[in-house]
C-alpha cells in the first residue's frame, strides 16, 4: 500500500475479484483527468509478467531486493513487479517522477 500519492487524488473504487485460479485486487484514484490504477493479482501458481508497452526502453529499479519494471505505453506509464505468487502493477498518466514517488512510498513502511 503506498504511503504517498500526489495531492488531489480521490479514491474511486476498490474491487476484489476471486477467480478460480487467482484473486485480483484493484483500486483507482483520480484527480480530474489524471488517474492512478493499482492492480494486485495473487496467483495459485508462480506469477509471471506480461504487459503491453510502446517502443521506449524499460527502466529497471530495484527496491527491497525486488526488480520493478517501469515502462511507457503511449500516453501513460506503468510499473510492474512480481514477488512469489503476487503480481503487482501501477498504471498512471501522472508524471513519471510522481510514479517513482508512489512506488518508493510502498516500501517506506518497511524502513
Amino acid at each position: 500500500v503506498p504511503q504517498w500519492v500526489p495531492d488531489g487524488y480521490i479514491l474511486q473504487y476498490v474491487h476484489v475479484l476471486d477467480q478460480s485460479t487467482d484473486t485480483v485486487v484493484s483500486a483507482e484514484l483520480m484527480n480530474s483527468e489524471k488517474y492512478i490504477f493499482f492492480s494486485i493479482i495473487i496467483h495459485d501458481k508462480e506469477a509471471y509478467l506480461s504487459h503491453e508497452k510502446d517502443a521506449n526502453n524499460i527502466t529497471i529499479v530495484e527496491l527491497a531486493g525486488i526488480q520493478h519494471y517501469i515502462m511507457s505505453n503511449i500516453d501513460s506509464q506503468a510499473v510492474t513487479w512480481v514477488t512469489g505468487k503476487v503480481e503487482c502493477s501501477i498504471f498512471t498518466n501522472c508524471l513519471k517522477e510522481e510514479l517513482h514517488s508512489v512506488l518508493k512510498s510502498i516500501y517506506k513502511a518497511e524502513e
